[in-house]
Parts: C-alpha cells; structure tokens; sequence
C-alpha cells in the first residue's frame, strides 16, 4: 500500500453527518469514488477489490443503521431506566510529581488491556493518576496482577455490575477526576512510549483548546484493520469538527462546563455530542499526529458490519437532534446551548 499515516488523513468521499446513501445508484456512485482513492494508494487488484467489498460491509450497514438512528425519539425514560451498580473497589494513592492528568482507561475485559496497561508503565510523562472504568462484569485478573505491581501514579478502579452505555462510564470517571486534564484510551489501544507526552505539549498551546485527538494505526495486520485505518474511521476528520475519545487528552474544566457527557440512546457518538457543545462554546479542537496509538482490529466481517452499524445509529440520531443541514456542509443551527450538568 502506498500510503503514508504521517499525512493529514485523506479527504473522505462521505459526509457522517449526513445520509450519502439513499438510493442502490447511491452505492454505485459511492464504490465508483471509493475506487479512485483506493486505486490511488493500492497497487495490488486483489487488495482493491477487498477494499471495495469492505466499503459494502461500510456503507450499507451505516446507512441502515443512520436512517433507524435519525428516526428514534428517546425519552426521559428510556434514558434514565439505567441499573449502574458500579462500586469503586480499589483506591491506591501514592505520592508523585507527575503533570496534571488523569488517564481514563475503559475496559470490557479484552485480553489486549494486558498490553495497554505495560505500555501506560512505559510512557515518556507518567499521568498523575490512573482511572480504571472496567465494564467486565467479573473480576479481572489481569487488572488485579497489574495494580499488585509498583507504579508512579495513583490508581482508581471503578469495576461496574452491568454493561452501561459508554457515556456513562465517561461521566463516572469525570466524576473521579480532580486534575486538570484528562485522557482517555479504549482497552484495545496500546499507546506508544511518546504518546501521553505530543498529546499534552499540544493541548498547553493555548487556552482555547478543549481536545486533542491522536493519530491511530493497526495493531493487527488484516484487511479490516487496513480499511479503519485508511479511511481513518478512529480519528478526526479533516474539518474537527469532532474528536475521537479512544485517543485523546482534554481540558477536564471545558467538558464541565459544556455539561459533561450527556445521555445517549445508542453506544457511541458521546464523542462527537461532546465536540458539538464545546464548539458550539467557542472552544477549539486540535489533531495531534504524534499522538499515536496502535488499535486492535479483530479479522471479522460480523465485527465490522455491527461496528458501523452502531456507528451509523449513533450519528443519525445526532444529526437529527441537532438539525445538520446540506451534505458535504458540516452547519450547526444556531440553538442555546445546553449546559446541564448531569450527576451520578
């Protein structure tokens, strides 16, 4: 493949903000502009063909999944009818000098989180503390072994009963954050050694930052881990007009006043909620290409089509409660914004 991740991520051929697809013409189109990017950076035809029968696996499933999302109408009660049961189970603090941040790790349990946790030991700039969010349902040996070991930061781990929507356990973790800044990775991002360090020397540029994305590249070599990362699914778009929380740093005073995280209907899209209001504030958001993590791509069709699915739900729902206008055209109507601040 020739293509170089140091680059700006390419222009996409899509608007997520929008519905591209609409009619089976629309997929023909989409394919027929895929191709041209794709042949301009693939050599071999085996492999463009793969990509375009990925694109499929993409762009039907998102749009299923956007105009169902763009439908739904939630409720008070759909909302609220959550069971958290979450229990903090482990508070270790220990004296350090570390810079103002705390790191979010939120976890389901995947083995890969062994990695991620030997690669938060060996960052440049340790973070003040460490926040576990672990949505496993049982106890982790993994996470057990690791907080028996020595580290230069504090430790919190937050274990939850039940599997909770993500903005919730974003919110859970504000709560338990009292630094300045916070970080966030997912459980299948291993970070690079530099990582913490190019995010929190950018997002100190200037005040008016809120968030700073990273850049991120596959763990695993397959053809589905090819696609996400050369259509750079798990990072900002060239416009930032959001942030991706797998891989980012943010001002924790920023999020609290915009109103934290706010309750979703689907999982995911917390994200690019969250970047709308801080824009909509008049704070700013940033891209980091130095800021790299290493994402685990399972080699699964049924992972990548429930993936953009999901996806697909999330935005649409956005789209539609915020009133996102032309494709192509990323405009929010101006509206009041709503700080309200939610409590656990």
């Amino acid at each position: 493949m020739k293509y170089n991740f140091e680059d700006i991520p390419p222009e996409r051929p899509w608007n997520i903000y929008g519905r591209w697809i609409n009619t089976p013409s629309d997929v023909i189109f989409d394919l027929l502009k895929s191709y041209k990017l794709i042949k301009k950076y693939f050599e071999s035809k085996i492999m463009r063909i793969l990509m375009l029968f990925l694109r499929v696996l993409h762009i039907i499933p998102y749009t299923l999944g956007w105009t169902q999302g763009c439908k739904f109408r939630a409720t008070r009660e759909k909302l609220s009818n959550l069971s958290m049961g979450c229990q903090l189970i482990k508070k270790r603090q220990t004296e350090n000098e570390n810079p103002p941040i705390d790191l979010v790790l939120i976890t389901i349990g995947r083995r890969i989180v062994a990695g991620t946790l030997k690669a938060i030991d060996h960052l440049t700039i340790k973070p003040y503390t460490v926040i576990i969010i672990d949505f496993s349902m049982r106890r982790s040996r993994i996470i057990d072994n690791w907080i028996k070991k020595q580290h230069k930061f504090n430790i919190i781990v937050c274990r939850c009963k039940n599997m909770l929507p993500i903005w919730v356990a974003r919110n859970i973790a504000l709560k338990l954050s009292d630094n300045e800044y916070i970080a966030f990775l997912d459980d299948d991002c291993i970070p690079t050694r530099t990582w913490l360090e190019m995010l929190y020397s950018h997002i100190r540029k200037k005040e008016k930052i809120a968030a700073v994305s990273g850049t991120v590249y596959p763990l695993t070599h397959n053809p589905v881990g090819t696609y996400f990362s050369f259509y750079r699914i798990h990072e900002p778009p060239r416009d930032l007009t959001h942030i991706t929380l797998n891989n980012a740093i943010l001002r924790r005073e920023a999020i609290v006043n915009v109103g934290g995280f706010r309750p979703l209907p689907f999982w995911g899209g917390e994200d690019i909620d969250l970047s709308f209001r801080l824009l909509a504030n008049g704070y700013k958001l940033s891209y980091e290409p130095r800021g790299v993590v290493y994402n685990f791509y399972p080699a699964s069709i049924v992972y990548m089509v429930k993936k953009f699915f999901m996806y697909g739900k999330a935005v649409g729902y956005l789209a539609s409660q915020y009133g996102l206008e032309k494709p192509g055209i990323f405009s929010l109507k101006r509206r009041k914004p709503n700080n309200k601040v939610y409590r656990y």
